[in-house]
């Protein structure tokens, strides 16, 4: 399976780089007895657009197709995240700059495991948000779970 997902992957990088398009998470399994490969996108700025995930629906589903990757019959769906996506990567947290994030840490910082604030910097081992009217600066290995606060 994970095979699979990686030659999926590598089948479909070249269509989502030129259309500025990020992978957050692929997906396979069956669901009521059918095969179900999920395609959760996004851009880097700005969100993506319903009709946009419609059009790369369409284009993944040939590119699959000619590959002859998967015999049996397949539901493909492209979709977003959603803004309260999990903010995971270095990239994840780049793309949120300048907006609210909450954070749960794995140990406290000043006493704390969780802080809720504006992200200021992202640096490839740590984040600053503004909390509180003070800066803190969090590494990202203490971080256990992070999303955008809504």
């Amino acid at each position: 399976m994970e095979y699979l997902l990686d030659r999926i992957k590598e089948l479909i990088d070249p269509i989502l780089q030129s259309k500025q398009v990020d992978l957050v998470e692929l997906k396979l399994g069956r669901q009521k007895g059918r095969l179900h490969l999920r395609f959760f996108v996004d851009k880097p700025e700005g969100g993506i657009m319903l009709s946009e995930c419609a059009d790369l629906n369409v284009e993944l589903g040939k590119i699959l197709d000619e590959a002859g990757l998967i015999q049996e019959g397949l539901v493909l769906d492209v979709s977003s995240p959603g803004l309260d996506r999990p903010l995971t990567t270095v990239k994840d947290f780049k793309r949120v700059i300048n907006r609210d994030i909450k954070v749960f840490l794995s140990e406290a910082i000043e006493e704390r495991k969780e802080f809720q604030g504006k992200l200021v910097s992202v640096e490839e081992d740590r984040i600053i948000i503004s909390f509180e009217n003070r800066f803190v600066t969090i590494p990202l290995d203490k971080i256990n779970k992070a999303k955008q606060a809504i």
